[in-house]
């Protein structure tokens, strides 16, 4: 039995009892907000730069300054890392290519 990993309106495949329906566990995960066109929480990559994460994300909205991104982390649920990354011209986005999940 083959099933599509997209949602569809149609039906992909019909249960049967007995059936086994296996989900993999979720990875890490990273919320995306903001000023962003796709605004969402995304499973990530090993070793997932910060510019991947935003074209995920579809690039930056029309309306985002651009001048600056924030990146929070939460360390073993418990301890909160607030970074702020600032634009100073091209050299911006290098510099978010050194951010790693």
């Amino acid at each position: 039995m083959t099933c599509s990993s997209r949602a569809t309106s149609r039906v992909d495949a019909q249960l049967l009892p007995g059936d086994v329906v296996y989900i993999p566990p979720v990875g890490q995960l990273a919320a995306v907000t903001g000023s962003v066109n796709t605004p969402a929480i995304y499973e990530l990559k090993q070793d997932t730069p910060l510019t991947d994460l935003l074209r995920w994300a579809g690039g930056l909205a029309t309306t985002a300054e651009g001048r600056k991104v924030t990146v929070e982390r939460i360390a073993d649920r418990r301890v909160r890392k607030v970074e702020e990354l600032r634009s100073t011209g091209p050299g911006w986005r290098a510099s978010c290519k050194t951010v790693i999940w």
